[in-house]
């Protein structure tokens, strides 16, 4: 397959007249439409093998900030986010920054009665101890997250040359490589690609910059991609120990409960727009019925002002819970769940003395 890639890529060359390019010098060259995605696809399939089997760094920059991923060739992992802040891998050891970290309350309480560092720069898992039977799964999805990136942040740069309607695409390649810039149009935006390569036909970089027909707002996207030369290196401590953390049965409770008042927010909210809906000042049986009844969705369960529901517990499983709405719960004032006239038990509304409400009205 690959020397079927190289041939075809020596008749593009042919026809863009590439092979005269002198040292140093750019030569610039109109393509079709169908000459660029030819060359394109090319070098997405060269650059797909890169990843594959090569120690990497790749970044996307957006509105949003500039993503980090390294993989070195002991298998190391590095993961910077904008909103996660950095992590590290190295073996079965996580490393995460808490800069800027904010504890909860209850992460606070259970920290302080074990006598762990709450100032320390870096959290520390060892993923053996909360990663049950298989740690190794876990271990091997960070690698996987690294490379599942780069591929799709590639898909995603290049897709407006790929899936859409060139208008006009020019070549510029010189000793070093080529770069391949594309204006294109779909029935929703207008875009600029610039597709940067090596001369392996290797992407190392793309620009994607987009313009909505509608609003003509401008989103822009910078990937890129190299080989990481280098090991990655483990922060400096001293570490939280944020797995003992994670393993305290208070840690489990309290998420369990984050968790269920998220999932409770969901139903709560549209059960007041029933009752407003009913011109009721408080919430009814009927209100509850309602409202779970037009949800279509088998999560929840009516019983009477309670409404039975499972969310995804810390433990990564199907958690039952039940929401209450006191008898004289009035919505005026508030639309969110965490009105103290509300609780949210870790127990099904049944064995709370619930007794279910008909399915239908």
């Amino acid at each position: 397959m690959k020397k079927i890639f190289s041939t075809t890529l020596f008749i593009i060359t042919l026809l863009i007249g590439n092979q005269s390019i002198a040292l140093g010098a750019d030569t610039t060259t109109k393509l079709s439409a169908k000459q660029s995605k030819s060359l394109l696809n090319i070098a997405i399939e060269n650059t797909n093998l890169f990843i594959d089997s090569k120690a990497l760094e790749t970044t996307l920059t957006t509105a949003s900030g500039k993503f980090l991923y390294r993989l070195d060739s002991q298998g190391n992992v590095e993961i910077t986010e904008p909103d996660n802040g950095q992590t590290y891998l190295f073996g079965f050891d996580t490393y995460t920054t808490m800069k800027n970290r904010e504890f909860t309350t209850e992460e606070l309480e259970i920290i302080r009665s074990l006598n762990l560092n709450e100032k320390a720069l870096w959290a520390h898992v060892d993923i053996r101890k909360v990663a049950g039977e298989d740690p190794k799964q876990m271990q091997n999805a960070f690698k996987a997250e690294v490379l599942g990136l780069a591929h799709y942040n590639l898909t995603d740069t290049t897709l407006g040359l790929v899936e859409y309607s060139i208008i006009a695409s020019k070549l510029v390649a010189n000793s070093k490589g080529k770069t391949l810039i594309s204006n294109w149009k779909s029935k929703e935006s207008t875009g600029l690609t610039i597709v940067t390569m090596n001369t392996k036909n290797i992407i190392t970089q793309v620009k994607d910059v987009q313009t909505d027909l509608k609003s003509n707002k401008k989103s822009s996207k910078l990937y890129t991609l190299k080989s990481f030369t280098t090991l990655l290196t483990k922060p400096q401590g001293a570490y939280l120990e944020w797995g003992d953390v994670y393993m305290d049965p208070r840690y489990k409770t309290y998420v369990d409960l984050r968790n269920a008042n998220n999932t409770f927010n969901y139903v709560f909210s549209d059960v007041v727009a029933v009752a407003k809906m009913n011109n009721h000042v408080q919430v009814t049986k009927e209100d509850v019925m309602e409202s779970v009844w037009g949800l279509k969705d088998n999560r929840f369960l009516a019983y009477g002002l309670a409404i039975e529901f499972s969310f995804i517990g810390a433990s990564g499983q199907s958690t039952l819970a039940c929401g209450e709405l006191s008898d004289d719960f009035n919505f005026a004032a508030t639309t969110d769940s965490s009105n103290l006239k509300l609780k949210v038990s870790l127990a099904g509304c049944g064995s709370l003395g619930y007794i279910p409400s008909p399915l239908r009205l």
